[in-house]
């Protein structure tokens, strides 16, 4: 299931669970605390979504204390439904609901049907976390295509409207929680008493202005490019064996994967045979398309196959291969040789279609190089060389000697084959169908680009990123692999 499909169940069970506290008996203590604590549980999995989807926040400072003029000062700010007030007005819901119960009560218990709703939507939530966190790590570094574009401010706007319609609906089933606390309590001094800050958060979030207001930044937010988003799929393939083209493919979405998750091991050694692996497949996927797609699909096929070939050539040309330890290296050899066995070759049905997929996937894999490519050389791990003249002794002619140290700027060969990586990103995205590829990483990085428009207001400030790291100079080249 989608990462929107998992907010429309939780949406669903908060709903059950408000009509389920307005025909509950009467109050036990052991049906309050499982009410409590599941309810604490939802709004904590909507505030991990919403710092997967903010990044580093400069103002996620908790603030445990907010009263009802401060809300107020929010709701009036949030007119202007910029996305950093929907940010900000859903980071302070989220204080509020954790404010009060600090008892390590035993966990909730399943027999109530408000508990199992709350819980249900809290097991949604996490899931849908989960596949959000596939994509972007917590702490802000992209494991994928997607998550780049979200890290560079496209889609949070859509993101934080779906998760205000999930605050909203949840503010709401507190509200029904509220009443059953105080209208229903058999002995409301003793669970006042023992409650009792737990219940005044509850009451906050209680008020009709709160979902009224989490509604209407709902409903001035632009659509969400992320609700078809899919789990990443996993980058180690280093133990899977490659022997057909099923293999292929979850090899070309690891190692895309990897070039976003572990930046910092990448060298261009790894580049190189990106690039290799990239040729191979889009040369097959050009020869599949003379039966399976019309001509002019072909042609654009042949020329993506070239231009892949020609960034072969050009990592071939940033110099010698020194050996280096990278755990896919053998997988991707082993793709690149089954490719190139399969060239020429006439396939159809089910294997075709997987040509057709993974080929679909190259424009994952070229973002994923050139992420790794602006990582390495912003933080002096990536190795260039340059030739410099030297004589053997008096009198001799000058010989061209290799000389490595590290990248710190994009210039020269690695600037145009980056020029090259760019192109066949664009490209790719073009050829994709519509409808097949509505759910791929490609097609929803597509669709956020196209969304970081002026509705993201200042996306720096509300990710809160800090400086850009300094250059490394040539002295750390010690002990680093190209």
């Amino acid at each position: 299931m989608s990462y929107g499909g998992w907010l429309d169940r939780a949406l669903v069970s908060l709903e059950a669970a408000g009509a389920a506290f307005e025909t509950a008996d009467v109050v036990e203590h052991p049906s309050a605390v499982a009410a409590l604590a599941a309810r604490r549980m939802v709004h904590a999995e909507v505030e991990r979504l919403r710092q997967l989807v903010v990044g580093s926040d400069e103002e996620a400072v908790r603030a445990f204390r907010q009263s009802p003029a401060e809300l107020q000062a929010l709701f009036v700010a949030g007119r202007r439904g910029r996305p950093a007030d929907a940010n900000r007005l859903l980071r302070t819901v989220s204080s509020i609901a954790a404010q009060g119960e600090s008892r390590r009560w035993p966990p909730p218990r399943t027999r109530d049907p408000f508990a199992q709703d709350l819980m249900a939507a809290a097991s949604a939530l996490r899931t849908a976390g989960d596949v959000l966190s596939s994509h972007i790590e917590p702490a802000g570094m992209p494991r994928s295509q997607v998550g780049a574009a979200i890290r560079r401010g496209a889609g949070v706007a859509g993101a934080l409207g779906d998760l205000c319609r999930v605050s909203a609906v949840a503010c709401r089933a507190d509200r029904q929680l509220h009443r059953w606390l105080t209208d229903r309590s058999d002995d409301g001094g003793v669970l006042r008493e023992v409650h009792g800050a737990e219940l005044v958060s509850i009451a906050m979030l209680a008020d009709a202005a709160v979902p009224a207001q989490l509604d209407h930044m709902a409903k001035v937010a632009p659509p969400s490019a992320l609700r078809h988003l899919q789990i990443a799929a996993p980058s180690d393939v280093s133990a899977h064996s490659v022997m057909k083209i099923r293999d292929v493919l979850a090899v070309v979405q690891a190692v895309a994967a990897d070039m976003f998750q572990h930046p910092e091991s990448v060298t261009m050694v790894h580049i190189a045979d990106a690039c290799k692996l990239g040729a191979r497949l889009a040369e097959v996927a050009a020869d599949v398309g003379r039966t399976t797609r019309a001509p002019e699909t072909v042609a654009q096929a042949r020329e993506t196959a070239e231009a892949w070939h020609e960034a072969v050539r050009m990592a071939a040309a940033l110099g010698a291969q020194p050996a280096t330890g990278y755990p896919m290296r053998a997988r991707i050899a082993a793709a690149a040789r089954l490719l190139g066995e399969l060239s020429g070759q006439t396939i159809r049905g089910t294997q075709a279609e997987l040509v057709h997929t993974a080929a679909a996937c190259l424009p994952d894999l070229t973002a994923g190089m050139l992420s790794a490519i602006k990582y390495g050389i912003g933080h002096g791990l990536l190795l260039g060389y340059r030739l410099d003249l030297a004589r053997n002794g008096p009198g001799l002619v000058h010989r061209t000697v290799p000389r490595w140290e590290v990248m710190t700027e994009l210039d020269g060969p690695v600037a145009l084959l980056c020029h090259r990586l760019y192109a066949l990103a664009s490209d790719g995205r073009r050829h994709i169908g519509e409808g097949k590829a509505a759910g791929s990483v490609t097609a929803i990085a597509g669709q956020l680009d196209k969304v970081r428009s002026s509705r993201v207001a200042h996306p720096a400030r509300l990710r809160g990123q800090g400086p850009p790291v300094p250059t490394a100079s040539p002295d750390r080249l010690q002990g680093r692999s190209r």
